[in-house]
């Protein structure tokens, strides 16, 4: 009698586990949560009772000692290569194959391991206990049951069905129907310039990483904020610029806002753009692409960039190479007794980015050029922010968070080099474009900025000496191009650069004529036309 209740209590902690921990991975891959009233969410609920109970009342014990171990094999197969998606899901918050491809474009498994050990250390650990779990739950139940390797077949063509490497390349083979309803070239049309400025002036371009506009509305946040209400009171603001899919990570959002054209892969075979170690060589990032750096370059200004990380990782100097920009600034650039007791994970805090910057507007504003210094902060970073030397945590207590401080501290930062810029005089003839580089990801603050959803915004806001007022035309990061253009004395046809239109104008821009998400979304999303036409190069 012991040994049946045992046996039982085994049986049912191994099927409690293996169903829970399944369709917790299958739920995180698809990228929707657990709920247990709400339809199509609720599901994922009813799908693992379901499946609990054929496994506790219909499965039948294993009769025969033989134990057939291929199906259990193929499942640990099918495992290893859907797991990163949902690790990557649940960690960063997407899973989408265009941003994998590009990052393993120029960076190995080391950066990879690096941003693991850094940021999600505690969180892979979990994981890995999750899926120890998983594995020992499958290996018993496999030999106890007869009818457990269907199971594992079903789980299997659920991952495949819904793995994002699936359907990347089932949109390689199938197109989406959207697709041909909005063909690259025309919706990629090259600016044309009626009219240039008299006086040409400088451009200062700050990414601010992770930091969104849509903190100004969270409770945790709200009180920080006010820091960056400030500066946005002194300045033109934008306060309706949303985020679509190829702009929804650095150095995509980079490419979004200085060429107004989304970051696609050509394909898979694009993968290998810049590898160190795979003897392909790609020199120019999307050549026949016009963005600011090249019109601004033709036009005799000096560009200028500047990270706390290395420049020579996640694809950005090799995009702002290719256009325009010549003078790079990254952790290899400051000596490390310098940067002793001043870095974090992805290299010099900013603390010290704030100081070489004002060193290089020094420098920049000597030469008889107009110029454009454009950087990008790291201390918004998730999970938890990384607080320089200067910023005291204040609100971590209140809120169990970093990010706060992390964005109270970045907008005093902002202060300080508005005031630098005051008092040598650089402010009477630039533009100070803040935005965000993209939306947070998974961090200490996600659970509030999801219940958001779609009224999440980026942050735009710049000066250039005329009268602060606020623009709420609906836009996308693409339309920071040809408004930035605008800003510096420059007339555009129609107010458009490639897919991006000024926020100035009164041409309605892309996210306005579409006017739904989804259809938005799902025109960049696996479009290998649109990747390659972004790519070529005649």
């Amino acid at each position: 009698m012991i040994k049946l209740i045992s046996t039982f209590t085994v049986r049912f902690i191994a099927q409690f586990l293996f169903c829970l921990i399944s369709l917790y991975y299958l739920v995180a891959t698809a990228g929707t949560r657990i709920n247990y009233v709400s339809f199509p969410e609720a599901i994922y609920f009813y799908a693992f009772v379901i499946l609990f109970f054929a496994l506790f009342f219909f499965a039948k014990k294993q009769q025969s000692e033989r134990t057939h171990y291929g199906m259990l094999a193929f499942w640990f197969f099918i495992l290893l290569i859907s797991m990163p998606f949902a690790l990557l899901k649940i960690t960063l918050g997407t899973n989408d194959m265009e941003p994998i491809i590009l990052f393993f474009r120029d960076n190995g498994m080391e950066e990879v391991a690096a941003i693991g050990r850094g940021s999600f250390a505690s969180a892979a650990g979990l994981e890995m206990t999750f899926v120890s779990l998983l594995i020992l739950s499958a290996y018993f139940l496999n030999k106890i049951l007869t009818s457990f390797s269907k199971v594992l077949l079903a789980i299997c063509i659920a991952h495949l069905a819904i793995s994002p490497l699936s359907q990347y390349i089932y949109r390689q083979v199938v197109p989406n129907p959207v697709h041909a309803n909005y063909p690259a070239a025309e919706l990629i049309k090259e600016p044309e310039i009626i009219t240039r400025p008299t006086t040409q002036k400088n451009l200062i371009l700050i990414y601010l990483e992770s930091l969104e506009r849509s903190y100004v509305d969270l409770p945790e946040t709200k009180q920080v904020y006010k820091h960056f209400q400030a500066l946005e009171d002194k300045s033109i603001n934008a306060t309706n610029v949303d985020q679509t899919i190829g702009t929804t990570y650095t150095i995509a959002g980079m490419v979004g806002t200085q060429c107004g054209v989304p970051l696609l892969p050509k394909a898979l075979n694009n993968g290998l753009y810049g590898r160190k170690d795979s003897g392909v060589v790609i020199e120019t990032f999307m050549p026949k692409i016009r963005c600011l750096g090249d019109i601004l370059s033709e036009d005799g200004y000096i560009l200028s960039y500047m990270n706390g990380a290395s420049t020579k990782k996640y694809s950005k100097r090799g995009f702002l190479a290719s256009h325009g920009f010549t003078r790079f600034f990254d952790e290899d650039s400051v000596p490390m007794p310098e940067q002793e007791g001043r870095r974090n994970i992805w290299g010099f805090n900013d603390e010290v980015l704030f100081d070489k910057a004002r060193e290089e507007l020094s420098y920049l504003a000597s030469q008889e050029k107009p110029f454009v210094f454009s950087m990008l902060t790291l201390s918004t970073h998730g999970p938890d922010g990384f607080l320089d030397t200067t910023c005291a945590p204040e609100d971590v207590e209140k809120t169990g968070s970093g990010i706060p401080d992390a964005i109270r501290c970045t907008a005093i930062h902002l202060q300080q080099l508005n005031q630098f810029l005051d008092e040598n005089g650089l402010s009477e003839n630039t533009v100070v474009a803040v935005m965000s580089d993209h939306f947070a990801r998974r961090s200490s603050m996600a659970s509030s900025l999801s219940s958001m959803q779609d009224a999440r915004r980026n942050l735009f806001y710049y000066s250039d000496g005329s009268q602060p007022r606020t623009i709420d035309k609906e836009g996308i990061a693409l339309d920071i191009y040809p408004t930035l253009l605008n800003a510096m004395g420059y007339e555009l046809v129609d107010g458009r650069a490639n897919m991006g239109v000024s926020l100035l104008s009164d041409t309605p821009s892309l996210r306005t004529v579409i006017n739904d998400d989804l259809i938005l979304n799902s025109i960049f999303r696996s479009n290998h036309a649109m990747g390659n036409y972004l790519w070529r190069e005649e």
